[in-house]
């Protein structure tokens, strides 16, 4: 009895598999078999070249493809990084490390934030210290008096944006917490959602020398429009956990002798 029922489960997965066969066409591997076949045929008996040449050639398509693929879906949603992935905890607990995010380019009208007009040409390399004043209540950010003096609370009501800080030198994923109109254009303050993040990124201090921030700071400067790579749109939760087991997590045992800092028991 045992026996026939798996022999009816295989003859209909066998028909399942003829019915939508033709969906193999879709799938471009196909054809990566079938020009590998031509150039070289398959062997009743394939040594270890042959499997290695084999290997080598769809791995070569798969890093193609998924180059392929990024680049279309970076066209389609208007930004060069169409995805990153989260790797500290700083968004928490709205983001965790090993997430990934898809982002959307967008005009900066529909990047929420709280606006803020100033009396100033431009904020390119301008200090936070110099248009702004930061209030707090204990030891967390609660609010920005700027020069003309407004005040904003600090919320969690902005978008999440991405951009790149060249202090860090690396891809920062945060919320903007203001946005700030000038004559040249509009820039934007962001912050970190964790509780651990008790001020915002811009938040540096005077600039001592030799040429260093005062304060342990994110970002220089408020971060133009022009240098944002999109909002995000859709989170991925934990996909990318791959990338730092081998990138990240591997690297820290090996060099630092421990699992990085900002290690959450999975990635």
């Amino acid at each position: 009895m045992h026996f026939k029922e798996e022999k009816g489960l295989k003859g209909k997965y066998n028909k399942f598999k003829q019915k939508f066969s033709f969906l193999k066409w879709i799938d471009p591997f196909t054809y990566v078999e079938i020009l590998l076949r031509k150039i070289h045929p398959k062997k009743e008996k394939p040594s270890a070249l042959d499997e290695t040449i084999d290997w080598i050639v769809y791995l070569f398509f798969a890093a193609l493809f998924a180059f392929l693929i990024y680049t279309a879906f970076g066209i389609i949603l208007n930004t060069p990084a169409p995805m990153v992935i989260v790797v500290s905890g700083s968004m928490e607990p709205v983001m965790y490390r090993g997430d990934v995010i898809v982002l959307q380019g967008v005009p900066k009208e529909e990047i929420k934030a709280k606006e803020i007009s100033l009396p100033r040409d431009t904020l390119e390399e301008t200090l936070l210290i110099e248009f702004g004043k930061l209030q707090y209540t204990g030891k967390r950010i609660s609010s920005i008096e700027f020069e003309n003096n407004e005040t904003i609370e600090i919320t969690t009501e902005g978008d999440v944006i991405v951009y790149h800080s060249k202090l860090k030198n690396e891809p920062v994923i945060h919320r903007a917490v203001a946005k700030l109109k000038v004559i040249d254009g509009t820039y934007f303050l962001t912050k970190g959602d964790s509780i651990l993040n008790t001020t915002i990124d811009q938040d540096c201090g005077r600039i001592i020398p030799p040429g260093v921030p005062e304060k342990d700071c994110i970002t220089l400067y408020p971060i133009p429009y022009e240098e944002i790579q999109g909002k995000s749109v859709l989170r991925i939760p934990l996909i990318g956990c791959v990338k730092l087991w081998l990138f990240d997590d591997l690297t820290s045992l090996v060099v630092n002798g421990r699992l990085p800092k900002d290690f959450r028991g999975i990635c």
